[in-house]
């Protein structure tokens, strides 16, 4: 299933182009370093600091590795770095569903920001997402480059950091885990930028997606296979 809309806002309550149940996640989580770009630790909320220390940047690529990512109402994850930061790309490799339902923002101007996490994410009612760039949220299992270079989360250990721009959400499982998006949340971009919300089963049962003079992307994976990061189109493997 494939959603594309270009404008200023998209408002949506009740869209079911995808039956999924609506999982509420575990809540609570936090967001810890796993340990395999920088040493392993739990961030001090409720107030996350994401510096380009807890991360390796090569290029103008930015590449974090989290255990578990994930937040309460009131909370709040902000990403920072140079501006030669093109792409903050993080990882989720601890094998729980990413439950936000507080604040993720990014001070890097201009800078998109991804998000993988295989084993889901869920935006809760409180959920808020303000970035000067795009924004990708999906439960890929690796996201490719256009140099063919992979970032995994489901094999972290066999990745390659690379300074190309990210080219696809690459799914191994026949049944990849949802994203879901419930009433209440607000995503959003500047002007311009790419809202992308990639799964399984992708749901949303309400909330606004805005994208002012840009474009968003609601796309499914019914299977194994790669979707493009900048346009709604999947390339299954055969």
């Amino acid at each position: 299933m494939r959603l594309s809309c270009f404008g200023w806002a998209v408002p949506i309550a009740g869209f079911a182009g995808v039956l999924a149940l609506v999982s509420a996640g575990a809540r609570g989580q936090g967001i810890t370093v796993d340990g395999r770009l920088s040493p392993a630790q739990t961030l001090a909320g409720p107030n996350y600091a994401i510096g380009a220390n807890l991360g390796r940047q090569v290029g103008g690529n930015l590449f974090h590795s989290f255990g578990a990512f994930g937040l309460n109402n009131g909370e709040r994850a902000t990403f920072s770095g140079p501006a030669t930061v093109n792409n903050v790309i993080g990882r989720v490799t601890g094998g729980a569903q990413s439950s936000i339902d507080g604040t993720v923002r990014s001070t890097i101007q201009g800078a998109n920001l991804y998000l993988i996490n295989p084993a889901g994410v869920v935006f809760g009612p409180n959920a808020r997402v303000n970035v000067s760039g795009s924004f990708h949220a999906s439960s890929a299992d690796y996201l490719r480059f256009q140099d063919g270079a992979r970032f995994q989360a489901t094999n972290p250990d066999a990745s390659t950091l690379s300074a190309a721009p990210p080219a696809a959400f690459g799914f191994l499982t026949p049944t990849p885990q949802p994203v879901t998006m419930e009433s209440g949340a607000r995503l959003r971009t500047m002007a311009g930028g790419t809202l992308g919300l990639v799964g399984g089963p992708v749901t949303i049962s309400g909330g606004v997606l805005r994208a002012p003079a840009g474009t968003v992307h609601v796309t499914s994976a019914a299977g194994p296979g790669e979707m493009s990061v900048t346009r709604a189109v999947g390339r299954r493997r055969t």
